[in-house]
């Protein structure tokens, strides 16, 4: 039983960190000019993509 306890808690943590990690690359790839959508005036003003906190209760 603390065994299955043990791995479900990693694999919370790694879906987290992946979600964090997925969240940095979409921001870095809208970031830069050759693959982002954004247009020249929209980068005059972005600073990186926004997201809400990664929350563990909704990870599946």
């Amino acid at each position: 039983m603390l065994f299955l306890l043990l791995l479900l808690n990693v694999f919370g943590l790694t879906a987290q960190e992946t979600s964090k990690e997925f969240q940095d690359i979409l921001s870095k790839e809208y970031g830069n000019r050759e693959e982002s959508p954004l247009t020249e005036e929209d980068f005059k003003v972005f600073t990186g993509l926004d997201f809400y906190p990664i929350n563990e209760k909704f990870i599946v």
